[in-house]
């Protein structure tokens, strides 16, 4: 399977798949979505409380669920913000996998815009492979998020 970027925010993988969204599990929703609104300008268009459909526990396979949920969208991304403490807390917590990526057009004035803003970063902008210049940061939950800069646009 070859991928390849079609236009931006948009990955196509052989012409017939978009991305369409990041999921990750947090520990409060609430918090959660005030960090993306505030520091990526993103919207709500879905936020539900008590979710604990009979679909839902089958798709999912989890006989006990019960979370709350909200889907977030920008420019280009959506993210789906998932709230169960049952499962946040077994969820393996590894360095820099899962994240959530944002590309940017200057990787270093972004860091430097967020660290002003209280954004705590694991690493300094770093060019890798000459081609992309990456930071990673935490944010609520400890939830990984990287910016990248394509080197050469």
């Amino acid at each position: 399977m070859q991928i390849f970027i079609k236009e931006f925010g948009h990955v196509q993988m052989d012409n017939t798949f978009k991305f369409n969204h990041v999921s990750i599990i947090v520990p409060d929703l609430k918090q959660a979505i005030k960090f993306y609104m505030e520091y990526f300008g993103m919207e709500v268009f879905i936020e539900t409380y008590n979710r604990k459909e009979q679909e839902l526990k089958r798709v999912w396979n989890t006989p006990n669920l019960h979370v709350n949920l909200a889907m977030l969208k920008g420019s280009c991304l959506r993210i789906e913000l998932i709230e169960d403490h049952v499962t946040f807390q077994t969820q393996q917590k590894r360095y820099p996998s899962p994240h959530i990526s944002f590309e940017v057009n200057d990787t270093q004035t972004v860091y430097e815009n967020l660290v002003e803003k209280g954004i705590v970063f694991i690493n300094k902008p770093e060019i890798i492979r000459n081609s992309v210049k990456i930071a990673f940061f935490l944010g609520p939950g400890d939830i990984v998020h990287e910016i990248i800069q394509i080197m050469g646009k």
